[in-house]
């Protein structure tokens, strides 16, 4: 079924169905999920608001989102002939970890895990809350 949105639709409002914009993207990971709890489904079946598979549908959704919102603000900033600040990026000493194993940012089992000192285990450097 073909969701039509209207030509003067605010792109970041709470009408559009991300979902439904990357259906097949969004079908993938589900299934791609589903895979991964099917692996051992009594330790990972999706529990609670703190279980870790619930937590990483939450991180996913979010990043999702976020994804959407920052095409929407660089297509309007590339429409109206200007750039656009990206105040915090990702961490380029452990690429979003905020961990190092044996000091590089590749995860290894039986690695010494430290505390990323470019980023301070936040996994991203800049100034949060402006953008």
């Amino acid at each position: 079924m073909t969701q039509l949105y209207p030509a003067n639709i605010d792109l970041e409002s709470d009408e559009i169905n991300l979902e439904d914009v990357c259906a097949s993207e969004w079908a993938a990971y589900k299934q791609a999920l589903g895979t991964v709890i099917d692996l051992d489904p009594d330790r990972l079946s999706m529990g609670g608001a703190g279980h870790s598979v619930s937590l990483l549908e939450d991180a996913v959704v979010v990043l999702f989102c976020a994804s959407w919102h920052a095409g929407v603000r660089a297509a309007q900033a590339a429409s109206a002939g200007s750039g656009f600040a990206v105040p915090v990026t990702s961490c380029p000493g452990c690429y979003g970890h905020g961990r190092l194993w044996n000091g590089r940012s590749v995860r290894r089992p039986n690695a010494d895990e430290t505390t990323c000192p470019a980023c301070c285990d936040h996994g991203a450097v800049g100034v949060a809350g402006i953008g």
